[in-house]
């Protein structure tokens, strides 16, 4: 796997309301995570439970100017834990997000 400084995420705007983010993770993988904006945000998956790829979806939400704790809900596409790894260190930070699959 790649060092940490050499992973990049990527963020491209949809729409006014929806951002699509590129996190990778092993082997050179990656995974889209979406993030709907509203009145709350939404995430559609959260990436890989490992620590770097939950970082880079932590610094791309920050560089946005959001942060997990401005998360509502999340939604899962899909059980794979590269979809929704994340959600199990963010429920812990964040205690009144509602999962939804």
């Amino acid at each position: 796997m790649a060092n940490q400084n050499s992973l990049r995420t990527s963020c491209g705007k949809i729409t006014d309301t929806i951002i699509q983010m590129t996190i990778p993770h092993f082997h050179q993988r990656q995974v889209n995570i979406y993030v709907l904006l509203g009145n709350s945000i939404i995430l559609v998956d959260t990436g890989h439970l490992h620590k770097s790829s939950f970082r880079l979806l932590e610094k791309a939400l920050l560089d946005l100017g959001l942060s997990f704790k401005d998360t509502k809900y999340i939604i899962y596409t899909h059980p794979h834990i590269d979809h929704m790894g994340g959600a199990l260190v963010l429920n812990k930070l964040n205690k009144e997000v509602i999962n939804v699959s």
